[in-house]
């Protein structure tokens, strides 16, 4: 198809390992946007499943797909970094291998972004392996805006799935650091976006998340989820919070770390709060579907 400036086309990045359970839905999704102009390079990081076998009868099937068998396993943050590498247009957005997207969310999301954005982002429904449990818009964000950035709590998740947006290449490659996959570090990242341009967000557009056990966000996060430090003082680990000063530029640096205490006693009351909303109160808690845009599904169950 013939491109031109009314239809800019978009380079899809999909770093996968072991995806065989999700992936088919993952590619249907995308090959079946309303907005046809894009190139979609999938990483496939030395995968031991059938995998390969599915992402070859896929490219086999569509020339707008690419499949790249990596030699030996990079690591999930070196896989993330070398499909927006790798890609070769100036609007960028990562697809992840056991997510799906609504038919036009593409199409929306290109004839939202613009040059002030850093990123663009749709609306988010989450599910516990096939059971929808919570939707919401995320926030925007206006540029260089830190403190709301900052002090919004991460269950909320309006700061983390802008990772998953439409993004300007050059951006995305001048923020991307290697604590990309530690923990939060999608949250990290999407700070650093912050100071390139705006974060926005529009209705519709959904990207469907698939929560499950072997899913990277829930193995990193289970590393600290159960710690007797998290329960007691820390509802993040320090170094999570000393990255948000890193990560701030200098001069606005020092404002950032005064803020830092008065983040971790409002994440440490949430954490707090949710465990009375769940233990005491024996009603579900469902990341993402807080009061803001976001409602907990019928008969939700996390």
């Amino acid at each position: 198809m013939k491109l031109n400036q009314a239809h800019p086309p978009v380079s899809i990045g999909m770093p996968v390992y072991n995806g065989e359970r999700f992936i088919g839905k993952a590619l249907d999704s995308i090959l079946q946007q309303s907005y046809p102009y894009f190139q979609l390079l999938i990483s496939d990081n030395c995968s031991t499943d059938r995998t390969a076998e599915i992402c070859r009868e896929y490219a086999a099937r569509d020339s707008r797909i690419k499949y790249v068998r990596q030699s030996t396993n990079l690591g999930a943050t070196a896989n993330f970094r070398y499909v927006l590498d790798a890609s070769v247009h100036e609007r960028f957005i990562w697809a992840a291998a056991d997510d799906w997207w609504d038919s036009d969310r593409l199409e929306h999301l290109v004839s939202a972004l613009r040059p002030q954005d850093a990123v663009v982002s749709g609306a988010v429904r989450a599910y516990v392996d096939e059971t929808p449990v919570a939707e919401f818009v995320p926030r925007s964000f206006a540029k260089g805006n830190w403190w709301r950035f900052l002090l919004r709590e991460e269950s909320r998740c309006e700061k983390t799935y802008y990772v998953y947006g439409l993004i300007w290449k050059d951006n995305a490659i001048d923020v991307f650091s290697e604590d990309f996959g530690n923990y939060w570090g999608d949250s990290i990242f999407c700070y650093r976006l912050l100071w390139k341009g705006h974060l926005t967000s529009v209705q519709g557009a959904a990207l469907h998340v698939a929560k499950h056990p072997g899913s990277s966000g829930t193995k990193e996060a289970a590393k600290f989820r159960y710690s007797i430090a998290r329960l007691i003082c820390f509802a993040h680990p320090f170094a999570y919070y000393k990255r948000y000063a890193v990560a701030t530029p200098g001069r606005h640096r020092y404002l950032v770390a005064l803020a830092i205490p008065a983040k971790a006693l409002m994440s440490q009351l949430h954490l707090w709060w949710r465990a009375l909303y769940r233990i005491v109160l024996g009603r579900p808690f469902v990341h993402g579907a807080l009061p803001g845009g976001a409602r907990v599904m019928q008969n939700a169950k996390l």
